[in-house]
Protein backbone atom coordinates (compact mmCIF):
# COMPACT_ATOMS: atom_id res chain seq x y z
CA UNK A 1 0.00 0.00 0.00
CA UNK A 2 1.43 3.35 -1.09
CA UNK A 3 0.49 6.42 0.94
CA UNK A 4 0.43 9.87 -0.57
CA UNK A 5 -1.11 13.06 0.81
CA UNK A 6 -3.11 14.05 -2.30
CA UNK A 7 -4.18 12.08 -5.36
CA UNK A 8 -6.13 13.85 -8.08
CA UNK A 9 -7.97 11.80 -10.69
CA UNK A 10 -9.42 13.96 -13.45
CA UNK A 11 -9.94 13.24 -17.13
CA UNK A 12 -8.90 16.46 -18.80
CA UNK A 13 -5.46 17.95 -18.97
CA UNK A 14 -7.12 21.33 -18.40
CA UNK A 15 -8.44 20.21 -14.99
CA UNK A 16 -4.99 18.87 -14.08
CA UNK A 17 -3.42 22.18 -15.07
CA UNK A 18 -6.00 24.09 -13.01
CA UNK A 19 -5.28 22.05 -9.87
CA UNK A 20 -1.53 22.25 -10.47
CA UNK A 21 -1.79 26.03 -10.79
CA UNK A 22 -3.93 26.47 -7.67
CA UNK A 23 -1.81 24.18 -5.50
CA UNK A 24 1.74 24.74 -6.78
CA UNK A 25 2.62 27.50 -4.34
CA UNK A 26 0.58 26.15 -1.49
CA UNK A 27 1.71 22.55 -1.12
CA UNK A 28 5.09 20.91 -1.66
CA UNK A 29 5.42 19.14 -5.03
CA UNK A 30 5.86 15.72 -3.44
CA UNK A 31 2.42 15.88 -1.82
CA UNK A 32 0.42 15.82 -5.06
CA UNK A 33 0.13 13.13 -7.71
CA UNK A 34 -2.15 12.86 -10.72
CA UNK A 35 -3.57 9.51 -11.81
CA UNK A 36 -5.65 8.52 -14.81
CA UNK A 37 -7.73 5.84 -13.08
CA UNK A 38 -9.20 4.87 -9.74
CA UNK A 39 -8.34 1.15 -9.71
CA UNK A 40 -5.33 1.47 -7.36
CA UNK A 41 -7.52 3.28 -4.82
CA UNK A 42 -10.25 0.65 -5.06
CA UNK A 43 -7.89 -2.29 -4.53
CA UNK A 44 -5.90 -0.61 -1.74
CA UNK A 45 -2.60 -0.24 -3.63
CA UNK A 46 -2.91 3.53 -3.27
CA UNK A 47 -4.25 5.14 -0.09
CA UNK A 48 -4.18 8.93 -0.36
CA UNK A 49 -4.98 11.16 2.59
CA UNK A 50 -7.02 13.27 0.16
CA UNK A 51 -8.58 11.95 -3.04
CA UNK A 52 -10.09 14.35 -5.58
CA UNK A 53 -11.97 12.64 -8.39
CA UNK A 54 -14.47 13.41 -11.13
CA UNK A 55 -17.67 11.45 -10.55
CA UNK A 56 -17.72 10.20 -14.16
CA UNK A 57 -14.44 8.33 -13.51
CA UNK A 58 -15.91 6.32 -10.62
CA UNK A 59 -17.24 2.91 -11.73
CA UNK A 60 -20.98 2.39 -11.35
CA UNK A 61 -22.67 1.94 -8.99
CA UNK A 62 -20.95 4.93 -7.35
CA UNK A 63 -21.76 4.00 -3.77
CA UNK A 64 -20.32 0.52 -4.19
CA UNK A 65 -17.06 1.92 -5.57
CA UNK A 66 -16.81 4.63 -2.91
CA UNK A 67 -17.52 2.12 -0.15
CA UNK A 68 -14.74 -0.09 -1.51
CA UNK A 69 -12.30 2.85 -1.44
CA UNK A 70 -13.32 3.78 2.13
CA UNK A 71 -12.95 0.16 3.29
CA UNK A 72 -9.39 0.02 1.89
CA UNK A 73 -8.54 3.52 3.14
CA UNK A 74 -10.82 4.45 6.08
CA UNK A 75 -8.77 7.52 7.03
CA UNK A 76 -8.77 8.94 3.50
CA UNK A 77 -10.97 11.89 2.56
CA UNK A 78 -12.76 12.22 -0.75
CA UNK A 79 -13.76 15.31 -2.74
CA UNK A 80 -15.98 14.54 -5.71
CA UNK A 81 -16.16 16.79 -8.76
CA UNK A 82 -19.69 16.14 -9.94
CA UNK A 83 -20.07 15.65 -13.66
CA UNK A 84 -23.37 13.79 -13.52
CA UNK A 85 -26.36 13.49 -11.23
CA UNK A 86 -25.28 12.02 -7.90
CA UNK A 87 -27.22 9.77 -5.55
CA UNK A 88 -27.73 11.26 -2.08
CA UNK A 89 -25.92 8.31 -0.49
CA UNK A 90 -22.66 9.49 -2.13
CA UNK A 91 -22.47 12.16 0.59
CA UNK A 92 -21.92 9.35 3.11
CA UNK A 93 -18.50 8.69 1.61
CA UNK A 94 -17.39 12.09 0.34
CA UNK A 95 -16.15 14.83 2.66
CA UNK A 96 -17.04 17.41 0.01
CA UNK A 97 -18.87 17.47 -3.33
CA UNK A 98 -18.53 20.24 -5.90
CA UNK A 99 -21.53 20.38 -8.22
CA UNK A 100 -21.94 22.11 -11.58
CA UNK A 101 -24.33 24.70 -10.22
CA UNK A 102 -21.85 25.90 -7.57
CA UNK A 103 -20.62 29.44 -8.07
CA UNK A 104 -16.90 30.17 -8.24
CA UNK A 105 -17.11 31.53 -4.69
CA UNK A 106 -18.73 28.35 -3.36
CA UNK A 107 -16.23 26.14 -5.21
CA UNK A 108 -13.34 28.10 -3.72
CA UNK A 109 -14.79 27.78 -0.21
CA UNK A 110 -15.35 24.02 -0.62
CA UNK A 111 -11.79 23.40 -1.87
CA UNK A 112 -10.29 25.49 0.93
CA UNK A 113 -12.40 23.79 3.57
CA UNK A 114 -11.53 20.35 2.20
CA UNK A 115 -7.77 20.92 2.25
CA UNK A 116 -7.82 22.75 5.57
CA UNK A 117 -9.73 19.94 7.26
CA UNK A 118 -8.00 16.98 5.62
CA UNK A 119 -4.30 17.81 5.56
CA UNK A 120 -2.26 17.84 8.75
CA UNK A 121 -0.88 21.32 9.29
CA UNK A 122 2.70 20.02 9.11
CA UNK A 123 2.10 19.01 5.48
CA UNK A 124 0.97 22.48 4.53
CA UNK A 125 3.80 24.41 2.98
CA UNK A 126 4.37 27.62 4.90
CA UNK A 127 5.58 29.99 2.26
CA UNK A 128 8.01 32.73 3.26
CA UNK A 129 8.26 34.02 -0.30
CA UNK A 130 6.23 37.12 0.48
CA UNK A 131 6.82 39.78 3.13
CA UNK A 132 4.74 40.28 6.26
CA UNK A 133 3.04 43.31 4.70
CA UNK A 134 2.21 41.27 1.59
CA UNK A 135 0.77 38.55 3.83
CA UNK A 136 -1.49 41.16 5.44
CA UNK A 137 -2.68 42.20 1.99
CA UNK A 138 -3.28 38.58 0.90
CA UNK A 139 -5.32 38.06 4.06
CA UNK A 140 -7.50 41.10 3.35
CA UNK A 141 -7.91 40.15 -0.32
CA UNK A 142 -8.97 36.66 0.75
CA UNK A 143 -11.55 38.21 3.07
CA UNK A 144 -13.04 40.03 0.08
CA UNK A 145 -11.75 43.53 0.78
CA UNK A 146 -11.34 46.04 -2.06
CA UNK A 147 -8.09 47.92 -2.71
CA UNK A 148 -9.63 51.00 -1.05
CA UNK A 149 -10.72 49.03 2.03
CA UNK A 150 -7.23 47.48 2.27
CA UNK A 151 -5.55 50.88 2.00
CA UNK A 152 -7.81 52.25 4.75
CA UNK A 153 -7.20 49.26 7.02
CA UNK A 154 -3.41 49.35 6.61
CA UNK A 155 -3.05 53.16 6.43
CA UNK A 156 -1.37 53.06 3.02
CA UNK A 157 -2.36 54.52 -0.34
CA UNK A 158 -4.46 52.55 -2.84
CA UNK A 159 -1.52 52.83 -5.26
CA UNK A 160 0.72 51.07 -2.71
CA UNK A 161 -1.88 48.30 -2.35
CA UNK A 162 -1.88 47.81 -6.13
CA UNK A 163 1.93 47.68 -6.17
CA UNK A 164 1.95 45.09 -3.39
CA UNK A 165 -0.66 43.00 -5.24
CA UNK A 166 1.45 43.07 -8.41
CA UNK A 167 4.48 41.94 -6.37
CA UNK A 168 2.46 39.15 -4.73
CA UNK A 169 1.31 37.90 -8.15
CA UNK A 170 4.89 37.99 -9.46
CA UNK A 171 6.28 36.12 -6.44
CA UNK A 172 3.55 33.50 -6.06
CA UNK A 173 2.28 33.19 -9.63
CA UNK A 174 -1.29 33.28 -8.28
CA UNK A 175 -3.44 35.66 -10.31
CA UNK A 176 -6.94 35.00 -8.97
CA UNK A 177 -8.64 35.96 -5.74
CA UNK A 178 -9.73 32.32 -5.38
CA UNK A 179 -6.10 31.17 -5.61
CA UNK A 180 -4.98 33.77 -3.06
CA UNK A 181 -7.78 32.69 -0.73
CA UNK A 182 -6.67 29.06 -0.88
CA UNK A 183 -3.09 30.23 -0.31
CA UNK A 184 -4.19 32.30 2.71
CA UNK A 185 -6.03 29.40 4.34
CA UNK A 186 -3.35 26.80 3.72
CA UNK A 187 -0.64 29.13 4.99
CA UNK A 188 -2.56 29.96 8.15
CA UNK A 189 -3.25 33.59 7.27
CA UNK A 190 -7.00 33.17 7.72
CA UNK A 191 -9.33 30.59 9.17
CA UNK A 192 -11.98 29.09 6.85
CA UNK A 193 -14.59 30.24 9.38
CA UNK A 194 -13.59 33.85 8.62
CA UNK A 195 -15.06 33.44 5.15
CA UNK A 196 -18.57 32.77 6.40
CA UNK A 197 -18.78 35.88 8.56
Amino acid sequence: MKETPITIIVESGLMQAAFRHILKNILPDNTIQFKSGIEDCMNGKLCPKSLIIESKLIPQPLCYSLEKIKNKNPDGNILILETSVLEDSVFTYAKEVIVRSDSEDIITKKIKKFFYQTLPQKQIHRDDTISDREKEIVKLVALGKTNKEISDALFISPHTVITHRKNITAKLGIKTIAGLTVYAILNGLIDPEDLTK
